[in-house]
């Protein structure tokens, strides 16, 4: 896990970002729709140092805008080339029209003058959350690692230097992944882990995107998009239709009779078992489907075994929480799970034309 020194805690402070979210822990500007015009000044005197950027309302790049600010400072000229003539570049992070959901995601991306690119906010937050939740897209063959480190507490006075600090917080998330192939967005969902019970009012989420230097200077390019990032798990998981299934899993929490426990009726249109689809039946009212896979756990693919490989099926990974991160037809051939994180999932295969369906734990190593 990459963990920043107290040297950019001062940094840190410098840029923490008033924001209109007022507790419950929203994260502000999740869907990095809205951007603003800002500028970077190294020399407040000096009208040559402001180079003006476009940056995500709430965020702003802090480990890289402070290498920058060291480079310019002490006349480091590649660091000078690399503000004066990359432009928004240099920041690391940039708008794309590519986005998960909505008109913008937010683009991270290192190069060779600074192998790091990170995004960064700081929000109001009076309930610890139970997870965080965001949709990753990569681009590239680098072997770029994204950190994500987020810390719940009282103010803003301290941030972790090694891993064995974050026991000192009420609660953190400190995740790594790790991606080097081209994918579609995929979805991650990251545990908060509570230390503690305290008050607090404060949280921070860093994304840092690390890529290696030898990779950089040979020239491969590389990037990563993120978008739709929110908290799990807090008030505002609701269940507003008083069925017993709260907003984070009932697919349309305004309609009772729409439920993960529902009775699914084929061909009408509407998913009623919110299993991501109409007329496939969730195993609470079918038989079950089996099938063997192997390797378990596995690295690259997996292999499923089904004693009817001559009908229609499809296969689901979904991660612990329910959220589904793949989903295709079933076609015999391995199936490709390097770009998940390391970890559990939920391996789920249906039967399109009865319903039936399995579901097995399956391990990402």
């Amino acid at each position: 896990m990459y963990y920043m020194k107290h040297t950019y805690f001062i940094f840190l402070l410098f840029f923490i970002l008033p924001t209109d979210t007022k507790a419950q822990c929203l994260y502000p500007n999740g869907d990095f729709e809205t951007w603003i015009n800002d500028v970077f000044v190294i020399d407040e005197n000096d009208p040559n140092s402001a180079y003006p950027y476009l940056r995500p309302e709430a965020h702003i790049s802090s480990i890289r805008a402070f290498i920058l600010f060291l480079g310019v400072a002490f006349g480091d000229a590649q660091t000078i080339d690399e503000l004066t003539n990359n432009g928004q570049s240099a920041f690391g992070f940039d708008q794309s029209t590519d986005a998960y959901e909505g008109s913008f995601a937010s683009k991270l991306e290192a190069t060779s003058t600074i192998n790091l690119a990170d995004i960064y906010t700081v929000f109001q937050c009076d309930e610890v959350p139970d997870s965080l939740s965001f949709w990753v897209k990569h681009i590239g063959t680098n072997d770029d690692t994204l950190n994500i480190l987020s810390v719940f507490d009282m103010g803003l006075s301290a941030i972790p230097e090694e891993e064995s600090e974050l026991d000192n917080f009420p609660a953190y998330i400190s995740e790594q992944l790790i991606l080097n192939t081209d994918t579609e967005y995929i979805n991650f969902t990251v545990p908060v882990n509570e230390n503690f019970d305290a008050t607090i009012d404060t949280g921070y989420v860093l994304f840092a995107l690390v890529t290696p230097q030898e990779q950089l200077d040979a020239g491969e390019l590389s990037y990563l998009l993120i978008d739709k990032v929110e908290f799990k798990g807090t008030s505002t998981v609701v269940d507003a239709d008083m069925d017993g299934f709260n907003s984070d899993v009932d697919c349309d929490d305004m309609n009772p009779a729409i439920n993960p426990d529902a009775i699914e009726i084929a061909g009408n249109g509407i998913d009623e078992d919110c299993d991501g689809m109409d007329g496939a039946v969730s195993t609470n009212h079918l038989s079950a489907l089996e099938f063997s896979l192997f390797p378990n756990p596995a690295s690259h693919a997996i292999n499923i075994v089904l004693k009817n490989n001559l009908e229609d099926h499809i296969f689901k990974i979904l991660n612990l929480q329910g959220k589904v991160i793949i989903q295709e037809h079933f076609h015999g051939k391995p199936i490709d799970i390097s770009s998940l994180h390391s970890g559990s999932y939920l391996l789920q295969v249906i039967n399109r034309g009865n319903g039936n369906s399995g579901t097995q734990i399956i391990h990402k190593q």
